[in-house]
């Protein structure tokens, strides 16, 4: 049975806990999770995790003696002496560095969540640097989605590379609330400029009165409180419209997407979405923007909705048809997108993904 040393950033954890379970039957995993000063990640209650060797570093980022909890976490790593060794972190600004000088590259596959950088991305100039060097010094990159492999390919020709998506995300279960005399449309996670809430509120604004009647939207997750009262302003009063400005404890998120029909993300820019896996999983399709890193995971109409970007005229007539047609079409919606979840995102479709590519670096070993 081959040795994989596996790493996870507390960031990270919700994508990885899903699959570590089910690899560690194929794989003898060392997990290490690192959990960071001030992380507000919650440690799951959960068999895996209790097994994994869990390190703090009350350090934050741009603290220079971070380093000296990297090498303490690295040491150990290279102690297991796995076959490969997976990393999926970001790190900024000095874990790659010391990944490069302390372990063997040729075991090293490192997870990328983004390849280009966008407006609000933060620390962009360092973050895109940093990025090109890991890109240049390692061999093995894990992709989330296809459009990224292949901006990944364009920026960092003649590099290996995998392509797994993200899993289903749960976060337990409950018992489905909802109703079902109006159409409940949920935003949900943090509130940045990408997120496009602005855009949101202004289409929903847009909808006709008979259709807003029959319509709810809720809007989950912390935001700024500088930035609070201007959503609340845009939303004009409107009592279709609920705000709830906080981070939302994991023990609640079951409730709340069960609660709903539709998520809704209008984002600006994205390479891969957390939340649209979280909708998945408690069966909630979804209406996005027609990105790539939406319109891979999402057929118009058929088991969702995607609307122009940035275009509040576009997301306003989605909404609408959702609406409109939401007692015929919502049941062919659902069962379109089981069929999608079951060939693409269900755990364990991803985890076999999974252990192709673990398999990989091995044969470049001599």
């Amino acid at each position: 049975m081959k040795t994989v040393a596996w790493l996870t950033a507390d960031y990270f954890l919700d994508v990885d806990l899903p699959l570590v379970p089910l690899l560690s039957e194929k794989f003898e995993i060392h997990w290490f999770i690192l959990f960071g000063g001030g992380s507000p990640v919650e440690v799951p209650n959960d068999p895996s995790v209790r097994k994994a060797r869990i390190f703090r570093s009350e350090r934050r980022s741009r603290d220079p003696l971070l380093v000296l909890d990297f090498i303490k976490l690295l040491w150990e790593i290279r102690r297991t002496q796995p076959d490969v060794i997976y990393l999926d972190i970001v790190g900024l600004p000095h874990f790659h560095f010391l990944a490069k000088a302390l372990l063997p590259t040729s075991k090293v596959i490192c997870a990328v969540h983004n390849v280009d950088d966008y407006p609000g991305w933060g620390n962009r100039r360092m973050m895109r640097r940093y990025l090109d060097w890991t890109f240049r010094h390692f061999c093995y990159f894990h992709l989330f989605s296809r459009h990224t492999k292949e901006s990944f390919e364009r920026r960092a020709p003649g590099k290996t590379t995998f392509y797994a998506p993200l899993a289903l995300k749960s976060y337990g279960e409950a018992e489905r609330v909802r109703d079902e005399s109006v159409v409940q449309f949920l935003f949900f996670g943090g509130i940045r400029s990408n997120k496009n809430l602005d855009l949101l509120l202004r289409a929903y604004a847009m909808l006709p009165d008979q259709v807003r009647s029959r319509a709810r939207l809720q809007i989950s997750g912390s935001c700024p409180v500088a930035d609070r009262q201007r959503y609340i302003e845009q939303a004009a009063g409107d009592p279709s419209i609920r705000f709830d400005f906080r981070r939302i404890p994991d023990a609640e998120v079951p409730r709340l997407f069960l609660g709903h029909h539709f998520l809704i993300l209008p984002y600006s820019h994205i390479a891969q979405s957390g939340p649209q896996m979280l909708a998945y999983n408690y069966r909630l399709p979804v209406i996005a923007t027609d990105l790539p890193g939406f319109s891979e995971r999402i057929a118009d109409r058929e088991d969702g909705y995607l609307f122009r970007l940035d275009d509040a005229a576009s997301l306003s007539r989605a909404l609408q048809e959702a609406v409109e047609s939401h007692v015929d079409r919502y049941p062919r919606l659902l069962e379109s997108l089981e069929k999608r979840i079951q060939a693409e995102f269900d755990p364990e479709a991803v985890a076999k993904s999974y252990a192709l590519f673990f398999e990989i670096p091995n044969n470049h070993i001599h």
